[in-house]
């Protein structure tokens, strides 16, 4: 059988402080920002997520130089 998903490009994390979770990973594993950008309207539309539940911006972290196998980090506690 062929596995239906073998990368994944990247996951998202909510959690109370993602500057702070994102300063852990640059500490810790070395982690490095990639983009970090406000949250608008288009992007709550195209992640299918109710308006303001992520915060105001999101946070994208590597490893050094990966192309697959980040985090997107918002604000929140969970996702539905």
């Amino acid at each position: 059988m062929t596995p239906l998903v073998t990368a994944l490009a990247a996951m998202t994390v909510a959690c109370p402080a993602p500057q702070r979770f994102a300063a852990f990973l640059n500490e810790a594993w070395g982690w490095e920002p990639l983009a970090e950008a406000p949250i608008d309207p288009d992007l709550e539309n195209l992640w299918g997520i109710a308006p303001g539940s992520a915060g105001d911006h999101y946070i994208v972290l590597r490893s050094p130089g990966a192309n697959r196998g980040m985090l997107r980090l918002v604000t929140g506690t969970e996702r539905r």
